[in-house]
């Protein structure tokens, strides 16, 4: 996500994503990870996981679904750079 920013430098929502990711693995997802850590029995495990299920994993599709539609974003406008750069060798030969 760092190196993308750093190659997108205009691209607000790049910063905007990782803070939502950051989000989801610092609060949403903390006491589930922080329940796994200290567990010491099967029955620990067992709970920190049904919590993990129900607190945590629903985010993920969610941030997922956006980072594919802004890596798509990323193709198609390396795509369209590609084209432009093309067309221009084919023109000025």
């Amino acid at each position: 996500m760092d190196a993308a920013m750093e190659v997108m430098t205009g691209d607000t929502e790049m910063a905007s994503l990782r803070a939502r990711g950051v989000q989801i693995l610092d609060i949403t997802c903390r006491s589930s990870i922080e329940q796994a850590a200290a567990s010491t029995s099967e029955a620990d495990i067992a709970s920190s996981q049904a919590r993990f299920l129900s607190e945590c994993q629903p985010e993920f599709p969610i941030i997922s679904k956006m980072l594919v539609q802004k890596t798509q974003s990323f193709m198609d406008h390396a795509a369209r750079l590609t084209a432009e750069v093309e067309v221009d060798a084919e023109t000025s030969v």
